[in-house]
């Protein structure tokens, strides 16, 4: 039973740091513009690779895409040509960095020639939108895997960063949840539970200034924790504390002046930490996983905000009999607008 604790624990932990790697790749990303980037690259391609061939426009291909992701309650506007386009700073400030199929299909009605369509065949308007939908659907998969594989790659390299910075040493944490019980409760009690932490990782924030105080909450749960890591332990205390201020460190390395013992140790440490950033690395889902998994084993023995769900509408999640619903509800509320002679409604 202490080995399942002690290996909870350590998953547990794991579980928070990898929370860490991913606010801060989240606040990079974010910062960097890089899902407004990539929610703009997409739409181009569906107007000008679909939209364009089923529905006949009124605009530009740009004066599409920024009807389409461009947010009216912004006062950051999309660029009037896309060459000028920024995705840093106010610059990209009005861009929706999701959106969703139901959404899209109805800034695709403004721009098209609806009234005609509708005049001629409903089941014709359905069945381009139909097309359009899909391609969208197959598009944001594909960019989404894509992106999901360069967030991994990079969740990895920060994980490095993370269990370097932090002084993040595997073996050491796991060892010493093996020989202290108390602290293994501790952990236990006071991280979050599986269900708690996997959720929490995943719930979307939109603002660069709620992430960072989400980190330093973490940072601060993690630190109150008092587990082996950080600047009192080798071989961060040789940096950041003189001899004398080391004498009463709980980490023997940090004691004394046995310069000699102290080189294998820091390669062992070196090889150690990157291999936990490794694991860190995986991702909080993966960790929390593996802590459900393991307390299950234990056993045996012993909301977005309705403001932002109405531009985002319905996703299809590809599923062919919701998708048809939304393209009935869709077309039903242009014709609606059409016959009254008023627009199209927005959502």
């Amino acid at each position: 039973m202490a080995l399942l604790d002690s290996l909870i624990a350590f998953a547990l932990t794991l579980a928070a740091l990898a929370t860490v790697v991913t606010i801060i790749l989240e606040i990079a990303i974010r910062a960097c513009g890089l899902k407004r980037k990539g929610q703009v690259a997409l739409m181009n391609r569906l107007v000008g690779e679909v939209v364009t061939r089923h529905l006949p426009q009124k605009k530009s291909q740009w004066e599409v895409v920024k009807g389409i992701l461009e947010n009216p309650f912004s006062a950051a506007k999309m660029a009037a040509d896309e060459t000028q386009q920024g995705y840093l700073g106010t610059a990209a400030g009005g861009i929706y960095n999701e959106v969703s199929l139901e959404h899209v299909l109805r800034r695709v009605l403004e721009t098209t020639e609806a009234a005609a369509l509708l005049k001629q065949a409903e089941k014709d308007l359905k069945g381009r939108l139909q097309i359009i939908g899909n391609k969208y659907e197959e598009f944001s998969s594909a960019l989404a895997a894509d992106f999901k594989r360069s967030a991994q790659m990079w969740s990895i390299f920060v994980g490095i960063a993370v269990a370097l910075a932090m002084n993040v040493d595997g073996v050491r944490l796991l060892t010493t949840y093996l020989q202290d019980p108390e602290l293994r409760q501790s952990v236990i009690a006071k991280l979050p539970a599986p269900e708690e932490g996997q959720q929490k990782a995943a719930s979307g924030k939109d603002e660069i200034d709620t992430y960072i105080d989400d980190l330093k909450t973490r940072l601060s749960d993690i630190g109150d924790l008092a587990l082996p890591v950080g600047s009192d332990y080798f071989p961060h205390c040789l940096l950041f504390f003189a001899a004398p201020e080391r004498a009463n460190s709980p980490d023997p390395l940090c004691k004394g002046e046995d310069n000699a013992k102290r080189g294998v140790a820091g390669v062992t440490w070196l090889l150690k930490a990157v291999v936990t950033g490794i694991l860190i690395g995986l991702g909080a889902p993966f960790w929390y996983d593996v802590a459900r998994r393991l307390a299950a084993v234990r056993s045996a023995f012993g909301g977005k905000p309705a403001g932002e769900e109405r531009y985002r509408g319905t996703d299809a999640q590809e599923n062919a009999e919701v998708r048809d619903t939304l393209l009935d509800r869709v077309i039903d509320d242009a014709k609606a607008a059409v016959e009254g002679g008023g627009t199209l409604p927005t959502g």
